[in-house]
């Protein structure tokens, strides 16, 4: 009775398993085909409204780090308030082709347009003012672990870490097939003697 029991809660343990693989497995390729997809349309395309950013200054600090991924969602102008962060595109001087994400710190309606001001968290000046069109969305939300992923592939430390750990396995590898394939000749020759 403990042998079946044991081996239906190692069935049980493995199908919890591979569903969770399965489900991590299709959220992982749907962020990929997304970033992708932006990417390839120069961010002009997103995926039910979301769009991902990588965070690449520190004029956000201490909220995001370099290397944190962003997920922005394009919502109405009359639900950004002060407050919120909101990635946009530049087109007034430094910021002209810029990706930016700051926070908005007022809001104003000219001539039936919305208008806003952001600024960085960690920056003195204020940016140029932005209208609604340029903006991409509101940022909704954090990916923790992706940016742990982002910042490991940016360190140069790690990935020398794991250049040289894939190319050692790769190595032993290689060696235990040359053995193994020296070993097969050498029984072959005795076979046929």
């Amino acid at each position: 009775m403990k042998k079946l029991r044991k081996i239906f809660e190692n069935k049980v343990v493995s199908i919890i398993y591979k569903i969770i693989k399965a489900i991590t497995t299709v959220i992982l390729l749907l962020v990929l085909f997304i970033i992708i997809l932006q990417r390839f349309s120069d961010n002009n395309l997103a995926v039910g409204g979301l769009r991902v950013f990588c965070v690449v200054s520190k004029s956000m600090a201490p909220k995001y780090d370099i290397g944190d991924i962003l997920f922005t969602k394009k919502v109405p102008a009359e639900k950004i308030v002060v407050g919120d962060d909101v990635t946009y595109l530049g087109n007034k001087g430094d910021f002209n082709g810029m990706v930016v994400t700051h926070k908005v710190i007022s809001k104003t309606k000219e001539e039936g347009k919305y208008l806003f001001t952001t600024k960085g968290l960690a920056n003195d000046v204020v940016d140029p003012e932005i209208s609604y069109d340029q903006i991409y969305g509101k940022v909704m939300y954090r990916a923790y672990l992706l940016s742990f992923i982002s910042k490991l592939i940016n360190n140069i430390v790690i990935n020398y870490i794991v250049f040289t750990i894939v190319g050692l396995i790769a190595s032993i590898q290689v060696v235990r097939i040359v053995f193994q394939l020296k070993e097969e000749s050498d029984d072959n020759e005795k076979g046929e003697k």
